[in-house]
């Protein structure tokens, strides 16, 4: 039932010139306090060092012209969004050929912004932009196409030929962390965010990096984030001011500048199997302002991690169970942790508990292997993938991180390798460590499990 995420683009199916003189913005940003109550989404576990590079540009529409209407979250969320989306769920291209773009295949900017924008072209925020997907879905550009004027109207055969395409939720993504992002694009999710920009990106060349802001404050605005490039040290990105801007449309960001000119960031989850139920048609005169991130389908999916004492020596009356673990594969000494998850029917696609570890006080415990840490460097472990096929599970899970793959104190230092013998009365050093292990779903995190205290004696 969820699958392929992306985070928004911005952009637009005409392949017009535009002009630095002549382009337009219309994000309105989310208020502080609005933006900081919607979840934000997990870091995907990625179990190896993130590569140089990614790009996903070849999966996306071209890019386009927004024209002269403040319209770029419409194009963001249906557009970019749910044509990236339906691409891999229903397994199309969206070309008839070089140039030639297949209506029925792409999606409507118009029946998105239309509908938030409050009767003017003023702009749009993300959120109730995420609230029309989530609800009604996207049309097709073939049965709403895009035009600047009017920016009110919504056909009725629009709005039943958008019920099949809708998305599941959506969650922000921590920006100010480049690796955080990076994980997503890695893992197929495009993010799409909020910019202040200025007159010298508007500018900006083809090929060259935007490496700090230069020139008046021109506007919010919104792009997706579709690729990096560590040797270029910037973010690749999608624009909706024509082809003729930056490199075909797309542009550079640089590292360095990317959490002082970026407000916001999303991913968004596609919600595949929709029954076409008609819904409550939209209030044109009246924006929609909703701020209460959704519940995912996922949701009511639940974790139980059993209690354990990891240690050489553990008390025997202590209700544990078990001690330490030798594992068989790798001949390492370490922490296996073992529940049970429920994941509820009609949910599809692959599930992953991925199981993060801190200490007590809140600090994150790094990892000293690459192949059990976070993008973030903390250290964490996972479960083999499981598929789901919708009728709904109830299954025993377990996740296995060797000692020596995080960074905590210890008395013994052996490598990899199993101590023994431990001489008897060592005086061996503890740690309180927390295991807080999330349900993802497709890469995307969809449910907690209580964190559990565990006592590392090493």
């Amino acid at each position: 039932m969820m699958r392929y995420i992306a985070a928004l683009l911005a952009f637009l199916v005409c392949t017009g010139p535009a002009h630095a003189q002549d382009v337009s913005f219309g994000l309105i940003p989310a208020p502080a306090e609005k933006y900081g109550s919607i979840p934000t989404a997990k870091v995907p576990f990625i179990g190896e060092q993130l590569p140089s590079q990614t790009d996903l540009s070849p999966h996306m529409p071209p890019p386009g012209d927004q024209g002269q209407q403040n319209s770029c979250v419409g194009w963001a969320v249906a557009y970019a969004l749910k044509t990236y989306q339906e691409k891999f769920d229903q397994e199309w291209e969206f070309m008839n050929g070089p140039g030639s773009i297949d209506a029925s295949r792409v999606f409507s900017p118009s029946f998105v912004y239309n509908q938030i924008n409050g009767g003017q072209d003023n702009g749009a925020l993300f959120a109730p932009a995420f609230n029309i997907l989530r609800d009604q879905g996207a049309a097709p550009l073939s049965a709403m196409p895009y035009t600047p004027n009017p920016f009110t109207s919504i056909p009725e055969s629009a709005s039943e030929a958008a019920l099949p395409f809708k998305i599941d939720g959506y969650r922000t993504v921590n920006f100010y962390n480049p690796d955080e992002v990076k994980a997503q694009l890695v893992k197929g999710f495009p993010v799409i965010i909020g910019a202040k920009t200025y007159q010298n990106f508007i500018d900006l060349p083809a090929g060259e990096v935007w490496r700090q802001p230069v020139g008046s404050f021109r506007g919010n605005h919104a792009m997706v984030v579709v690729g990096y490039n560590d040797e270029r040290n910037a973010f690749k990105v999608i624009n909706s001011w024509g082809r003729q801007w930056g490199s075909e449309g797309y542009g550079w960001i640089d590292y360095g500048i990317f959490s002082l000119v970026v407000n916001e960031a999303y991913i968004a989850v596609d919600l595949e199997g929709v029954e076409a139920k008609p819904v409550e048609r939209v209030d044109l005169e009246t924006p929609i302002d909703i701020w209460e991130a959704p519940e995912l389908t996922a949701s009511d999916a639940t974790i139980t991690i059993a209690p354990v004492c990891q240690s050489m020596i553990c008390s025997t009356d202590q209700s544990f169970t078990h001690l330490t673990y030798l594992d068989g594969m790798t001949g390492a000494l370490g922490m296996r942790l073992t529940g049970t998850v429920t994941v509820p029917e009609g949910v599809t696609g692959s599930a992953q508990i991925v199981v993060p570890l801190e200490f007590a006080d809140g600090t994150k415990i790094q990892a000293l292997l690459p192949q059990f840490a976070l993008p973030s460097g903390q250290a964490a472990f996972g479960t083999p993938y499981l598929s789901l096929d919708g009728t709904g599970i109830t299954v025993s899970w377990y996740a296995f991180i060797p000692y020596c793959a995080i960074n905590v104190p210890r008395a013994i230092n052996s490598g990899c390798a199993p101590p023994w013998p431990v001489p008897p009365g060592f005086p061996l050093i503890i740690s309180n460590v927390v295991a807080k292990p999330t349900l993802f779903i497709d890469d995307f995190g969809v449910a907690e499990g209580p964190a559990q205290a565990i006592m590392l004696r090493l």
